[in-house]
């Protein structure tokens, strides 16, 4: 290993500072971050037992546990507020404005597809507010959204069945 030696390695890490600039580890940190991470989490999966001896040794209370499960719940809710504003914040078949019965509909019936990449939750909805995504998402409540999924058809929209002569 080069710069076995602590002073000359210290005096090598001063030089390539001054020459790359103090935010040079930083910056490659985020231009190298997936590969990064992946690699460790591979790292991880090779050493089991690391992993189990670091738990053992850092275990989190369950105090510890609620308040970060609150907190995630609390971040999701608050994207999932930002991205109905966005989206208009009313069903666009009823006009439905609560936001607890709202949801977003796939236009063209790929969100199957999507929660198989791996796309929900904060994703998803950070996906709504960073991209423009608009032809491909809408806003519907949920009888409206269930009633298009199943039947076809929304039934604000089309005849009632019963309603049609035999």
């Amino acid at each position: 290993m080069p710069h076995k030696d602590p002073a000359t390695r210290a005096a090598y890490l001063a030089d390539w500072r001054q020459k790359n600039g103090k935010q040079a580890g930083a910056r490659h940190y985020r231009k190298h971050k997936i590969k990064k991470l992946a690699q460790h989490r591979e790292w991880r999966l090779r050493h089991p037992e690391w992993e189990r001896e670091w738990r053992r040794r850092h275990p989190q209370s369950s105090a510890e546990r609620v308040r970060k499960a609150t907190q995630q719940r609390r971040y999701i809710g608050l994207l999932r507020l930002r991205a109905l504003d966005r989206f208009g914040g009313r069903c666009l078949c009823c006009g439905e404005t609560r936001h607890e019965f709202l949801t977003f509909d796939h236009v063209h019936g790929d969100g199957a597809a999507e929660r198989k990449r791996g796309i929900g939750g904060s994703t998803f909805y950070l996906l709504l507010l960073k991209t423009d995504a608009i032809d491909r998402y809408r806003v519907l409540c949920w009888n409206c959204n269930c009633a298009r999924g199943k039947y076809g058809y929304c039934p604000h929209e089309a005849p009632r069945q019963a309603d049609l002569p035999l």
